[in-house]
């Protein structure tokens, strides 16, 4: 965000409601938190004589970008003590590390019923065509005369 035109006081404003919106520990609040709890004012709009809207969605964004930054440093550290633990033998954590890093679930079924039936009926087709020839073979249909 370009903070250029801004006085010393906005700045360190701006600076308070980034380090709390970047804590990935804070739990995400509205404007009136942030201008009551983080800024101290007394009253909840005053946020809006500091800051445009349009300034608050911004430091909002910039806020959640750095949290996400911090949460992917923890996760990283949960990811090596996965992989770890797999390695040594671990058959849960072994399986979590594969579900993380191949992206599969074994509660998600993509349309298998179809696939189910469809094998069914064609087995079924291939059951009854096997009684006038070969199963492998499909059926001959007789050409017109």
């Amino acid at each position: 965000m370009d903070t250029q035109g801004w006085t010393k006081a906005k700045i360190l404003k701006y600076h308070k409601l980034l380090k709390y919106l970047s804590n990935p520990d804070n739990a995400e609040v509205g404007v009136e938190f942030l201008a009551c709890e983080v800024l101290g004012y007394k009253q909840r709009n005053t946020i809006y004589s500091a800051f445009k809207c349009e300034e608050l969605t911004e430091i909002y964004d910039e806020g959640l970008a750095l949290c996400r930054k911090q949460c992917a440093r923890l996760l990283r550290s949960v990811d090596l003590g996965m992989l770890k633990q797999g390695a040594a033998g671990n058959p849960a954590a072994a399986k979590l590390v594969y579900q993380r890093i191949e992206g599969w679930s074994e509660k998600i079924r993509f349309g298998t019923d179809d696939i189910d039936s469809a094998i069914e009926r064609e087995l079924e087709r291939m059951a009854g065509a096997s009684k006038d020839t070969d199963v492998g073979t499909p059926p001959v249909d007789a050409e017109p005369e």
